[in-house]
């Protein structure tokens, strides 16, 4: 009985830590269709999908280059053989079908269906009558289909197609989640699952959470193991990527920086312009991983692109995520063209410069802004420089603020072969920091293009009876907001924290009456990051309040107190008549004795006494 408990526990332990090691990775596929694929065995398959006359490939993709042509689940051989295939048509182009015999394919494909560099769910469903190709659970193409598809007898392979001979290309990116269904499990548009799950219908899927080795192993009941080549797998996953950039049309580099091994950090832009780190130190990063520079091997070097020559542009911005362990004692570089051009500097200050060298008639003219004031150590902080020759603007954000800028900046760019450095210290400035989410762009961005949340506006506050009302409006901007954290003060400079609210409206009941109290809101997004505190408002409290309903009902009551005050004075001066004719005449003292008096017990009201 004792060992059995023992071992009924190990078993507990092991499922808990297998449970808790899951969604870590992805596999990374490098193109080359003979070397870098999953082969899945056809013993273990047949034609599964013979019997039931539906099926459904489906899978996390993040193709990393654009025309390639490459197969991402496939059966298929060519030459009248073929079978299914879910692959990228060429130019992110996505093409789920089938061939018969030799008469031709089916195919549901769209151009233009997939997106470069970032991370999306992919779905190929045949239901016996129609081909149907879905990307992030809306369906983009439809064909008629009901036949028989052809079988054959050759491996399934992810990733490429290694039946194929001549001149062919694999997938290049990153592949997760793979399932192979005997069932049509969508229709009509959905929501996929970050995480897919096993169930009776289920052939194989692949987690790809192995993390380590060749052999990945099969989620479903049917255990169906398969053998990768030239595998690489990464951490870059779909669940680990809510908020990181996507390249669009004036992106020239972005690199997410969450390589774990090896020397090269992708570009995950159409630039394709890798980066080659010197010496690879991994850290947390203000997303998923980042880069860490401690000492001047602590570099990425990406080479020159025509697509980050801005000369014929005229303008860029380049942005990054930048957390800073300590200061440099001297300059240090962020991000910086060798021989000039531009360069992102952090001083010995503390603070951060943003450098631009004139070319043409200017030529070794420099201008720069830098921020006002040190960057706070410890905490990620969005940095974004920009510039536009052409009206001489040259401008610096810190956290989607605008901090610095110049108009009389240099009107042309020196042009220049050289590499783009990132993190190049120097030997004795022993500063620390780590970099996240490297973005270059061909155009000068506005802070709304940052995806960072944007500090509330028209804030208004309003006493009402006795509670602070607070109202401001916001803006659907960045990755999602997750609340608002509101801040009050006794000034406009000084202000602490009072509390939070997921509405654009708060009450404060905790303020003294008689006083004037300031107040700030913040936005934070989803990632628990927090935007600036730009704009405040003011109230001004009272001893009853404001509120209509209290002020009608004071003004009664003053008018009760007046009445009822006027009826004593009248009657004490009718007492005082009927005595004087009763009693002796008294002396003029006694008589200003009982004014006096009366005044006292009227509260301070002048009466005047006409006897």
């Amino acid at each position: 009985m004792k060992r059995h408990f023992i071992f009924t526990f190990i078993i507990f332990l092991l499922a808990v830590s297998n449970s808790s090691s899951q969604r870590n990775y992805s596999l990374y596929f490098n193109g080359n269709h003979r070397g870098s694929i999953i082969i899945v065995p056809f013993y273990s398959l047949q034609n599964s999908y013979m019997e039931t006359r539906a099926l459904t490939f489906e899978a996390w993709v993040k193709p990393m280059r654009v025309d390639t042509g490459a197969n991402i689940v496939n059966k298929a051989i060519g030459a009248c053989k073929d079978n299914w295939v879910l692959g990228d048509e060429g130019k992110l182009s996505l093409l789920f079908g089938t061939s018969n015999n030799c008469s031709g394919g089916f195919f549901a494909s769209r151009k233009g269906g997939l997106t470069y560099g970032v991370w999306q769910h992919i779905a190929g469903v045949w239901d016996g009558d129609t081909l149907r190709t879905f990307v992030n659970g809306l369906q983009i193409a439809t064909t008629f289909y009901n036949g028989i598809p052809v079988a054959n007898d050759i491996d399934m392979s992810v990733g490429a197609n290694n039946h194929w001979n001549g001149d062919y290309v694999g997938f290049r990116g990153f592949i997760d989640e793979v399932r192979y269904s005997n069932c049509a499990r969508y229709k009509n548009s959905f929501t996929p699952e970050k995480y897919l799950e096993a169930d009776s219908n289920t052939v194989f899927l692949y987690h790809f959470d192995e993390g380590i080795g060749k052999t990945v192993h099969d989620a479903s009941f049917n255990s169906i193991t398969a053998q990768g080549k030239e595998i690489r797998w990464s951490t870059d996953t779909p669940d680990n990527h809510y908020g990181e950039y996507a390249p669009n049309k004036h992106t020239a580099l972005l690199l997410h920086l969450n390589e774990t091994n090896g020397l090269i950090s992708h570009d995950a832009s159409k630039g394709q312009n890798d980066g080659r780190t010197v010496r690879n130190l991994v850290t947390h990063g203000r997303f998923v991983r980042a880069k860490k520079v401690v000492v001047a091997e602590d570099r990425v070097v990406v080479k020159q692109n025509p697509l980050l020559d801005f000369t014929k542009f005229n303008e860029f911005t380049t942005e990054c995520w930048l957390l800073i362990a300590s200061m440099p004692k001297d300059t240090t570089v962020v991000l910086m063209k060798k021989d000039g051009e531009w360069s992102l500097l952090l001083l010995s200050s503390g603070k951060v410069q943003f450098q631009i060298q004139a070319g043409g008639q200017e030529h070794n003219r420099i201008s720069e802004v830098e921020t006002p004031r040190p960057l706070t150590l410890n905490k990620w902080i969005h940095l974004a420089a920009g510039w536009r020759g052409t009206s001489q603007n040259q401008i610096l954000h810190v956290d989607g603020n605008l901090v610095s800028s110049i108009s009389n900046a240099v009107r042309s760019i020196v042009r220049n072969q050289s590499p783009l450095y990132i993190g190049d210290v120097g030997i004795e400035t022993h500063a620390a920091f780590s970099i996240d989410e490297i973005r270059i762009s061909d155009a000068a961005l506005a802070s709304s293009a940052f995806n960072l949340p944007i500090p509330p506006v028209e804030i208004k506050a309003e006493w009402r009876g006795k509670t602070v009302q607070i109202q401001w409006e916001h803006f659907l901007n960045g990755i999602g907001t997750s609340h608002y954290n509101v801040y009050r003060g006794t000034d406009s400079i000084s202000f602490v924290y009072l509390g939070s609210t997921t509405a654009a409206i708060f009450y404060d009941s905790s303020v003294a009456e008689r006083t004037s109290c300031y107040y700030q809101i913040s936005e934070v997004d989803s990632t628990n990051f927090e935007s600036i505190r730009l704009h405040f408002a003011k109230a001004t409290t009272g001893r009853f309040g404001t509120n209509i309903n209290e002020a009608i009902i004071i003004g009664i009551g003053t008018t009760v107190l007046l009445l009822f005050v006027g009826y004593l004075v009248l009657k004490r001066k009718q007492t005082s008549q009927s005595v004087d004719k009763l009693t002796p005449a008294i002396p003029l003292e006694r008589k200003t004795e009982n004014t006096v008096s009366l005044i006292s017990l009227l509260g301070g009201f002048h009466v005047t006494d006409s006897s």
